[in-house]
């Protein structure tokens, strides 16, 4: 009777986690034409058994989004602009930067960046646009000569 009823619950909890929970964590932020979007890469697993979009909204042009993402990685380079306390627990070395790193400003062909899951991109993607929002400001407000 205890293993029927523990076999319900898990199968309830499957089903739940299908049809309300996974399809929001796969697609954060992401609306449905960004998700059903064919992405550069695609054509290199076309069947993916698990697909991920996610999405913001950055409020800043992109040469004031590409300095963070180009510099990222462990120290000495910018952090992942994640919960550097929990990479850090891991081993991970990350301190993100809250300014332009210029000596980071070109990555090459195999420069690695370690994957994060939903926690951590999502956190990123926050990072990246309130960093990259702070510096469009910036550039905004100092006169260009």
């Amino acid at each position: 009777m205890r293993a029927a009823r523990a076999a319900a619950v898990v199968a309830l909890g499957t089903v739940l986690y299908r049809w309300l929970v996974r399809e929001r964590l796969l697609n954060w932020g992401a609306d449905k034409a960004e998700v059903h979007a064919r992405l550069p890469g695609d054509e290199l697993l076309e069947d993916a058994d698990a697909v991920a979009t996610r999405a913001i909204t950055i409020d800043a042009p992109p040469s004031a989004v590409w300095p963070w993402i180009a510099q990222m990685g462990p120290a000495p380079r910018g952090g992942a602009y994640t919960y550097d306390w929990i990479e850090n627990r891991f081993g991970l070395n990350m301190h993100s930067a809250d300014r332009v790193l210029p000596e980071f400003q070109h990555p090459a062909p195999g420069d690695t960046m370690i994957p994060g899951s939903l926690v951590m991109e999502r956190k990123m993607l926050r990072g990246i646009k309130a960093r990259a929002e702070q510096l469009a400001a910036e550039r905004a407000a100092t006169p260009q000569g």
